[in-house]
C-alpha cells in the first residue's frame, strides 16, 4: 500500500469516527441530566419517566402565623437586695465573735458579744433604787397609820386642855388689873402665853385633820412620776445592756471580719459584712420601644454563666438613663439554699425580653434558606401530584427574625405550600423533584404559637 493509500484511510476514518463520537457524549450527558427526549432520541419511543432519573428531597407543609415573639437579651448586673455592715451601737470592748467568714446566719442569731460588766453593775443599782420608790408609793397610797392619828388627836386634846387651863388664869389676870392689883407686866405675860397656846392647838388640829383624809394627791403623783423616771432610766440600761449583743438582722452569710476578740471599739466601727445570698436583683437598661410591654410581677428568665434561672419583674423605674437612652429594671430572682452559687452579688448576668411582633409570615428551617444574587434570599417550593412529586418553584424571602435553628421570613410563599427542607443545593428552579415529608403535616398553625418555639425537626 501505498502512502497516499494509507493517509487516506487515516482521514476517513477520524470524519467517519468524530460525529459518532459526539453523539454519543450527547446521549450520555442527556441520560445524566434526566431528559428524556434526548436519553431515548437513539429510537425508544417510550414517553414514560423512570423514577431511577428524580432528584429526591426532604420537605415540609409550611403555615401563615400573624405574629411572632422578638427575643432581645439584655446584659445587666446583679445586687444583693440586702447587705450590710455590722457593728454595735456603744464603745467597748470585743468579749466574743461567734461566727466567722463564709459562715451562714439566720435572723435574731447573735454574732458578737461587748463587755457589759459596768453595765450590769449600774443596773443592779438602779433596781435597788427603783424598789425603794416603790415601797415609799406603797405607803403613801395605803396613808397614815391608826396608831399615828390617835396620837396626833391625843395631842390636840393635850393642847385644848393647856388652852383652857391659861384662858382661866389670862381672865384672873384681867380681873386684877382692872383693880390694879397686878403688874402690867405679869398681864401681858398670860395673854402672850395665851396666844402661843392657842397657836399650837391649831397647829396640831391641821395635823390631824391631814393625817385622817390621808396622803395628799401631789405626794402621790410625785412618788409616781420618780418611779417613772427610774424605770425609763432601767429601761435605757436595758437598751444599753441589749447593744451588747451584736445579732444578725436578716439571714445570710458572712463575708467579711474586721476585727478579733479583745479589740477595744468605738461605736459603728464595722465588725462583720453581712449580705442576703439568696434575694438578689438584676439590674438592667430596657431601650424604650420594649419598655412599655414589660410588667411588674410578670417571670423573666436570667441567664449566667452556668445557670439559667426565673427572676419576677419588681418595677420599671421612670426614668431614663441619658447616657444610654434606657429604662432600668429591677428583677428579683430568689434563689433556695441549695443553689447559693448559681449566682452572686456582682456577677454579669442576661436577661430574655420578650416582644410581640404583629407581623405575616412563616417559620422555615435554617437550612431551607439559600443566598441570591444581590445579598437576599430565596427557598423552593413545589406542587405536588399525586405521587409527590413536581417542579421546583424559586421564592423570595425576607428574614425577619432568627430562633435557633429556624428562621421567621415573609415573601412570596403560600399558606399550604411544601417548602423543601434541605438539599436546596442539588435543584435548580423548574426541576422536577420528589418530596418526602419527614415533618408531620400540619392541619393547623396552632403549634407555631408565638408563645412557643417551633418544633424541632424529628429527623
Amino acid at each position: 500500500m501505498t502512502n497516499r493509500q494509507k493517509q487516506f484511510g487515516l482521514r476517513e476514518l477520524i470524519m467517519i469516527g468524530l460525529p459518532a463520537f459526539c453523539l454519543g457524549s450527547v446521549l450520555v450527558g442527556a441520560m445524566a441530566l434526566g431528559l428524556p427526549e434526548l436519553s431515548n432520541a437513539g429510537g425508544a419511543g417510550s414517553e414514560e419517566e423512570s423514577p431511577l432519573q428524580v432528584t429526591t428531597v426532604t420537605g415540609m407543609q409550611i403555615h401563615e402565623s400573624n405574629t411572632f415573639v422578638r427575643e432581645d437579651v439584655h446584659t445587666g448586673f446583679v445586687k444583693t437586695r440586702r447587705q450590710t455592715m455590722l457593728s454595735f451601737q456603744r464603745s467597748g470592748m470585743v468579749e466574743a465573735l461567734l461566727f466567722d467568714e463564709g459562715q451562714r446566719v439566720r435572723k435574731g442569731e447573735k454574732l458578737a458579744l461587748l463587755d457589759n460588766r459596768h453595765i450590769s453593775a449600774e443596773r443592779r443599782s438602779l433596781e435597788a433604787k427603783l424598789k425603794q420608790a416603790r415601797a415609799v408609793l406603797t405607803e403613801l397610797e395605803k396613808g397614815p397609820r391608826q396608831e399615828v392619828i390617835q396620837a396626833a388627836r391625843s395631842a390636840v386634846e393635850d393642847l385644848d386642855s393647856q388652852l383652857a387651863a391659861q384662858q382661866m388664869r389670862l381672865q384672873r389676870s384681867e380681873t386684877l388689873r382692872a383693880s390694879n392689883s397686878i403688874a402690867q407686866q405679869d398681864y401681858e405675860r398670860e395673854k402672850f402665853a395665851t396666844q402661843g397656846l392657842v397657836a399650837r392647838r391649831d397647829a396640831a388640829k391641821s395635823q390631824l385633820d391631814e393625817l385622817v383624809e390621808g396622803t395628799r394627791v401631789e405626794q402621790l403623783e410625785a412618788q409616781q412620776a420618780l418611779i417613772s423616771s427610774l424605770q425609763a432610766d432601767q429601761q435605757r440600761l436595758q437598751y444599753n445592756f441589749d447593744d451588747c449583743t451584736l445579732q444578725a438582722p436578716f439571714d445570710g452569710v458572712i463575708v467579711a471580719r474586721f476585727i478579733d476578740p479583745g479589740t477595744v471599739v468605738a461605736a459603728g466601727s464595722a465588725i462583720y459584712e453581712l449580705i442576703d445570698d439568696q434575694n438578689l436583683e438584676v439590674h438592667v437598661g430596657v431601650p424604650q420601644d420594649m419598655a412599655h410591654q414589660l410588667q411588674p410581677g410578670a417571670n423573666y428568665r436570667v441567664l449566667t454563666d452556668g445557670a439559667v434561672l426565673d427572676a419576677k419583674m419588681r418595677v420599671l423605674l421612670p426614668q431614663m438613663d441619658p447616657q444610654t437612652r434606657t429604662y432600668k429594671a429591677i428583677l428579683d430572682v430568689t434563689l433556695g439554699r441549695e443553689q447559693p452559687l448559681q449566682i452572686a452579688e456582682g456577677q454579669m448576668a442576661r436577661v430574655e425580653l420578650v416582644e410581640e411582633i404583629e407581623q405575616t409570615g412563616f417559620w422555615i428551617p435554617r437550612l431551607a434558606l439559600t443566598a441570591d444574587h444581590a445579598g437576599l434570599w430565596a427557598c423552593y417550593t413545589v406542587d405536588l401530584d399525586e405521587q409527590d412529586m413536581g417542579p421546583v418553584t424559586k421564592q423570595a424571602v425576607e428574614i425577619l427574625h432568627l430562633r435557633e435553628d429556624w428562621v421567621f421570613v415573609r415573601g412570596t410563599l403560600r399558606d399550604g405550600q411544601v417548602l423543601i427542607r434541605e438539599g436546596t443545593e442539588r435543584i435548580v428552579p423548574g426541576q422536577r423533584v420528589r418530596v418526602e415529608i419527614t415533618e408531620p403535616r400540619m392541619d393547623s398553625a396552632l403549634q407555631w404559637s408565638t408563645r412557643s418555639v417551633p418544633p424541632s425537626p424529628s429527623n
